[in-house]
């Protein structure tokens, strides 16, 4: 069979002959340089996915510790401007929040028992009695909070971490 095969190289023109040779020695080398390329990829591509995680967790921190201080601004205007008892607690609270950058100027306060007092810029506070008394919730993210959905931001994991199918 051996001797069969190297007849048949023989017989085949010298062109055909170095084509067959540096096939044969050629396409190990490429088969290896594929592999090298494909487990590069894989590495920059995870290492890109842990950088964009880093970053969601860090957007997610930023804009909890955000919406903690705004309400937390909001909570002492509106308490300095009802304690004062004035006619407009919404005006007093708005000149309070006035020196504040990036405070909301849009609000509703309420009594102790959920009433409306009163509105600023049109907003109407929501259809919904809230009791006074409940406590701003604010928090720092820990590393694992993107991975189970948030108490405070449900969809916001959605619409931060990349997708995971490709």
């Amino acid at each position: 069979m051996l001797n069969a095969a190297l007849r048949w190289f023989a017989t085949l023109p010298t062109a055909a002959k170095l084509l067959l040779i540096l096939t044969a020695l050629l396409l190990p080398i490429g088969i290896a340089l594929t592999w090298i390329g494909e487990s590069g990829i894989h590495e920059a591509n995870a290492a890109l996915y842990g950088r964009s995680q880093d970053q969601a967790k860090a957007t997610a921190s930023a804009v909890e510790s955000l919406v903690a201080r705004n309400a937390l601004a909001l909570r002492v205007a509106a308490a300095g401007a009802i304690h004062d008892g004035g006619s407009d607690p919404c005006a007093t609270a708005l000149g309070a929040l006035a020196t504040a950058p990036a405070i909301t100027r849009r609000f509703a306060l309420r009594d102790s028992n959920g009433g409306l007092l009163c509105a600023t810029n049109g907003w109407r506070g929501g259809r919904k009695k809230v009791p006074a008394h409940q406590p701003v919730k604010g928090r720092s993210a820990s590393p694992d909070d993107l991975s189970s959905r948030s108490p405070f931001y449900p969809s916001l994991k959605s619409l931060i971490l990349p997708s995971t199918s490709s």
